[in-house]
């Protein structure tokens, strides 16, 4: 269960936080695609060229990024059709509900300096 993951790691990240004396971003949310990434150990999108497209798949950096609660809640909700609709899509419904531009890096040396210790809290557990 994808709920049960979230939730372990984010107990394991806590963990590290508290005992490497580091803060990590509390704000980080999980979507079951990352889950699934991560689960595999897929660091790598594909091919060892780095592509905008393909900037946030695979275990990277953007998947520590923050998130809003509206967009925590877009993607609970985005996910739920996904699954609802997956016996009765067709491939190109499928491409096109894929396409997305990579989330974008942090704005400033604070922000950056909390998805380094975030991602870094991620890679350890």
């Amino acid at each position: 269960n994808h709920d049960i993951h979230r939730q372990n790691l984010k107990d394991q990240m806590e963990k590290w936080n508290k005992r490497e004396g580091v803060p990590i971003d509390k704000s980080v949310y999980f979507d079951n695609k990352s889950l699934d990434q991560i689960i595999t150990l897929k660091f790598n999108p594909g091919s060892g060229t780095a592509l905008f497209i393909t900037a946030d798949q695979g275990v990277t950096i953007l998947m520590c990024r923050p998130r809003s609660g509206e967009e925590k809640e877009k993607i609970r909700m985005e996910e739920q059709a996904w699954e609802d609709s997956a016996a009765n899509r067709a491939y190109g419904e499928a491409l096109t509900l894929k396409k997305s531009d990579p989330r974008s890096p942090a704005h400033n040396y604070g922000n950056l300096k909390l998805n380094f210790a975030t991602f870094s809290a991620l890679l350890w557990t």
